[in-house]
């Protein structure tokens, strides 16, 4: 990066799949899973080596009601087998919640904002 550049990473992370999975465990729901083409990176080891690396960062956590209404509420509350994956109408819900509130961790899906030269 040239000196006060920035750089975005959109990734998924595996400590807020962990924390998804721990719910759904309370509801005896299977676990959600990596697959092998989408391996989800450690936010702590990315967060590690950037201050290793004396860089300033920021996480920006964009999908969390997303991922709780579609990963988690879905299938309390809805036919799942009627409507699979992602054609399941509350998704769609959960996108435009999602607009207007964020934040609580359990986004996989994440940005992280990284700066050289300046502070974010």
């Amino acid at each position: 990066m040239k000196p006060n550049g920035t750089l975005v990473l959109s990734e998924g992370f595996w400590e807020p799949l962990v924390l998804l999975n721990a719910m759904r465990a309370l509801k005896c729901l299977p676990p959600l899973v990596e697959h092998d083409f989408n391996r989800y990176l450690k936010l702590s080891a990315l967060e590690a080596h950037l201050r290793k690396l004396g860089l300033s960062y920021r996480v920006e956590d964009f999908s969390s009601i997303y991922y709780l209404g579609s990963r988690f509420l879905r299938e309390l509350v809805t036919d799942s087998a009627a409507y699979p994956g992602f054609t399941n109408p509350i998704n769609k819900l959960f996108y435009e919640i999602e607009k207007q509130f964020s934040g609580g961790g359990m986004g996989v899906q994440q940005a992280v904002i990284i700066t050289k030269g300046s502070t974010v």
